[in-house]
């Protein structure tokens, strides 16, 4: 009985000597979009530790997609470490790697994937904690063609527009009843305007985003009183020291057909949207175009 007991406390001595030897690792970070273009490459990056006793060597240590286990979802089932590349216990490494998301042909479809991995000793085990599992939405980009070219060069941009303290702006959203002039839409009144620019010239803003809702009829003539709005807001916007990013709006996808039935394609406003551009691109007060989603 007693030599029973002294082989326990050796073995519980050996054990508490070398500790629990084997592969473990610890998830740090990664860099990872959560939305990205279908079919299209892009770099992403996760951040592992060695917290095991062994050193992690190429070929057999790998960072391994996971969820579902050895998932080709990214076209990438396995990431290795570069050549004669080794990580101690204790060390860290970043697997920087591209992936390719899969194709989707259409923008009716929400698809989402997950992204999530872990280190694996091939032929032996997977090991270490999972990395945080991202639900990533996959979009459909198709390439855009207009019959609409550029009709001047883009302007050049100042760094300085977009920094922290150069770039602090709001919506401008005032009420959908139709004006005096017939002008559906958010595009606020003259007397509307000079109250919003004040205030926010108060607030040390320095641009506003004005989303335009277009009308699908095609008809420049039609869509003139629109671009005169446009214009009167953006000259009190700019006399009040204010830049203005026109969104055009009133549009659900690109193509023909509808998705949503208050909205058409893109590509049923286009003359419209020629029209407004034309009109306005040299405006003063104009800081850049943005398309709506």
């Amino acid at each position: 009985m007693r030599l029973y007991n002294v082989f326990i406390l050796m073995l519980f001595s050996c054990i508490t000597t070398l500790g629990w030897a084997g592969n473990n690792a610890a998830y740090i970070s990664q860099s990872v979009p959560h939305a990205m273009a279908a079919g299209k490459q892009i770099t992403v990056s996760v951040t592992m530790k060695n917290t095991g006793t062994t050193t992690w060597t190429g070929p057999n240590y790998r960072l391994a997609s996971q969820n579902p286990v050895g998932n080709w979802t990214w076209n990438i089932p396995r990431v290795l470490l570069n050549t004669n590349e080794s990580v101690p216990p204790g060390g860290t490494k970043t697997f920087t790697f591209t992936i390719t998301p899969e194709a989707i042909t259409s923008f009716d479809r929400a698809i989402y994937r997950n992204f999530q991995w872990q280190m694996i000793q091939e032929g032996t085990e997977f090991f270490g904690a999972l990395t945080e599992n991202i639900n990533v939405n996959l979009i459909y980009t198709p390439n855009i063609t207009t019959s609409n070219p550029p009709i001047k060069a883009p302007a050049p941009v100042l760094t300085n527009d977009f920094t922290f303290n150069n770039f602090l702006g709001a919506n401008v959203l005032q009420s959908s009843i139709p004006r005096t002039d017939g002008v559906t839409g958010w595009i606020p009144t003259t007397s509307q305007m000079q109250v919003i620019a004040k205030k926010a010239s108060e607030m040390n803003l320095t641009t506003f985003r004005l989303l335009v809702p277009i009308p699908p009829d095609n008809n420049p003539a039609a869509v003139a009183p629109l671009v005169n709005a446009i214009k009167q807001t953006l000259d009190i916007a700019y006399a009040n020291g204010l830049k203005t990013i026109v969104t055009l709006s009133g549009y659900t996808k690109y193509s023909f057909g509808k998705h949503c039935d208050w909205e058409v394609s893109f590509q049923e406003l286009q003359a419209n949207s020629a029209t407004i551009v034309r009109g306005l691109y040299n405006h003063p007060g104009l800081l850049a175009w943005d398309l709506n989603n």
